[in-house]
């Protein structure tokens, strides 16, 4: 797609756009240039000569007061986001004002929730309870990172009871294997034996534990598809056929499937009208929408993006 020069009036119709609330994206793409260029000249980095600029909405500059005041507020439970929407500044410039990583020499930090000892014991009994580390870390305080890192004795090893994660065995693994051939789900295999469904995904299929005989082979494989297959695959859909029994009939992977029928893929095999891209490209370059475009070739308009990107 043909980059669009930039004149004076463009650039003045464009902050008017953006002062009126039109979003930097939809103006990339009115204008046919890219959001980093749209932005630039928006905001004045570029075409500073002309005049009104869009100012960002996070460009308040805080004083001592509004820090004193912002830091009460996270005090009394306020959240960060919040705090940050109401000193028009981002979220990032808020938190380090609040923890003192800026704004040092005013006093009042946010210090966060510092554990003891006792605190750590009970989070990991909670823990093999079976509580779930997001709903520890809000009763604690903490991050979730933070939590989990203390539960497994990443940190605080030296207190005694740090959560150890399943461990597999060869029996665990056959018997995962079994379960899968009739018809388990990974998800539900995943946590009948408390491990990540990632850990138990690559265990079922061998590349893990390779050594012990009956992987459970993947339902899709990495099969080319024909024409005439693709041809079907989009007419099957049309008849309302499930993306899911599409590719269990053709053993392929369901992301395979959706790419075929959105055009990402063989974009030009299969829709009611051949696709001619120089004639998407010239559409494209005289104002059509892309969703009338898509619509004018049976595609979608991811279809139709990915055929423009053909000639950037």
């Amino acid at each position: 797609m043909q980059r669009t020069k930039l004149t004076e009036e463009k650039v003045i119709e464009m902050r008017q756009l953006r002062k009126d609330g039109a979003k930097v994206k939809d103006i990339a793409e009115r204008f046919g240039i890219s959001c980093s260029s749209t932005s630039n000249a928006l905001t004045g980095k570029t075409w500073s000569h002309v005049n009104g600029a869009f100012k960002p909405l996070y460009s308040n500059r805080l004083t001592e007061e509004e820090v004193i005041k912002m830091r009460q507020l996270r005090k009394d439970g306020a959240k960060v986001k919040d705090i940050a929407e109401r000193f028009g500044i981002s979220c990032v410039c808020a938190s380090y004002a609040l923890t003192g990583k800026t704004w040092s020499h005013v006093n009042g930090a946010f210090k966060p929730n510092r554990l003891t000892e006792e605190e750590v014991i009970k989070m990991r009994q909670l823990r093999k309870d079976g509580a779930k580390v997001k709903d520890i870390a809000e009763r604690f305080g903490i991050h979730c990172t933070s939590t989990s890192r203390v539960l497994t004795g990443k940190i605080w090893s030296h207190v005694n009871g740090a959560f150890k994660p399943n461990r597999l065995t060869e029996e665990k693994v056959i018997k995962m294997r079994q379960l899968r051939k009739d018809g388990a789900k990974v998800k539900d295999i995943a946590e009948r034996f408390g491990i990540a469904r990632a850990s138990a995904s690559q265990a079922l299929t061998g590349k893990t534990w390779s050594h012990v005989n009956g992987a459970v082979k993947p339902l899709y494989s990495k099969k080319k598809l024909t024409e005439e297959e693709v041809i079907e695959i989009r007419q099957l859909r049309k008849d309302g056929a499930k993306v899911k029994d599409i590719a269990e009939r053709f053993g392929i992977h369901y992301m395979s499937v959706s790419r075929v029928l959105n055009g990402r893929t063989w974009s030009s095999v299969g829709y009611g009208k051949p696709i001619k891209a120089l004639e998407i490209r010239w559409l494209k370059e005289n104002k059509v929408r892309t969703k009338d475009i898509a619509k004018l070739y049976g595609m979608s308009c991811n279809g139709v993006y990915a055929i423009l990107r053909a000639f950037r």
